[in-house]
């Protein structure tokens, strides 16, 4: 075969057989490595590269990744000094060489379809999203169960920012249930030494995208572990992360001319500030003047009085909230 029909051969097959790189960050999960990357070998998708980023693990999970490598060769083992989760995904990119990325965490379990479905629906878009359940700790699921693909429901979306108006609906905002163009990527790169640090750059991505598809299936299982730095709701610096990531996207819409977007991530911005998370000197909170809190009708006559103590008679206001707590218990 002449060098220029091998080319135009390896060109169709990257077309048709895209390569996908699969990032998973590994930070300490021994327990419950071995499985989510059986699952990540049994995709019925194989061109895949396999990036395993061990974040400065403790335990064994750096040697599961060397064992794991030595039965594969699709699997690329990185070790780093703990840096956290941004790192190693940022790490992950640094070395991806697929068309198309996808996120995967090391303590999860993906259906063994996920790759080989999300890539048949994509078309021609830059960014698909799939349904995922959640597991409790030790609960096992079935990553091999039948999927009806004629029964599956694409969503198309032509406003993908409008998504992320709502700051409960995390569906578009983690970034392990999809499928990315690499693309995406070329200016992007996650914030280190974050929590929830998806909620800083996702606005960026899909500012990107023209339209994103939805499909509705749950092809992610995202295990809920007691004790992970996201499941704990009293997480301070979780808390204040997400509310600057927040008033960050509000900014971004505001730049956009999204102005009503960006008004109501204002008024889940001022519904936060009650929670004594915040404290009086986070200056995020102090961007906000007694006008804004007046002036949004979305707030209701306990929460305006509240955020009006709060801005203006602070020690009263932390009164409050020890009393609160004491006739609670």
């Amino acid at each position: 075969m002449s060098c220029y029909r091998r080319r135009i051969m390896e060109k169709i097959s990257e077309t048709q057989h895209p390569l996908v790189s699969v990032i998973v960050p590994i930070y300490n999960v021994e327990k419950y490595l071995a499985h989510c990357l059986e699952d990540i070998l049994a995709q019925s998708y194989p061109n895949l590269q396999i990036i395993l980023v061990n974040d400065g693990s403790k335990d064994s999970s750096g040697s599961i990744c060397d064992d794991f490598a030595k039965k594969d060769a699709r699997i690329k083992v990185i070790h780093q000094e703990n840096a956290g989760v941004s790192a190693a995904r940022n790490t992950g990119l640094d070395h991806a060489n697929g068309m198309y990325i996808s996120f995967i965490d090391s303590d999860d379990r993906v259906h063994t379809r996920f790759i080989e479905l999300l890539l048949n629906f994509i078309g021609s878009n830059k960014l698909i999203t799939c349904g995922y359940e959640l597991f409790d700790q030790d609960f096992e699921v079935n990553p091999t169960d039948q999927i009806n693909v004629s029964q599956i429901e694409i969503q198309n979306l032509s406003d993908p920012l409008k998504k992320l108006v709502d700051i409960f609906d995390i569906l578009f905002v983690v970034p392990w249930n999809k499928l990315y163009a690499k693309s995406l990527f070329d200016q992007i790169r996650y914030p280190s030494g974050r929590v929830h640090e998806d909620e800083f750059v996702i606005h960026e991505i899909l500012h990107q995208v023209d339209v994103s598809c939805y499909m509705d299936i749950p092809l992610y299982y995202y295990r809920r572990r007691a004790g992970s730095i996201t499941a704990d709701e009293t997480n301070a610096a979780g808390f204040v992360d997400k509310t600057e990531a927040i008033y960050n996207r509000r900014n971004f819409f505001i730049d956009l001319g999204r102005n009503d977007d960006a008004s109501a991530l204002d008024s889940a911005l001022l519904k936060r500030f009650v929670l004594p998370t915040i404290k009086n000197t986070n200056h995020i909170w102090s961007e906000y003047s007694l006008r804004d809190i007046y002036t949004n009708d979305t707030l209701g006559l306990s929460t305006r009085l509240i955020l009006l103590i709060k801005k203006t008679c602070y020690p009263l206001y932390v009164a409050m909230v020890k009393i609160g707590r004491k006739l609670s218990k």
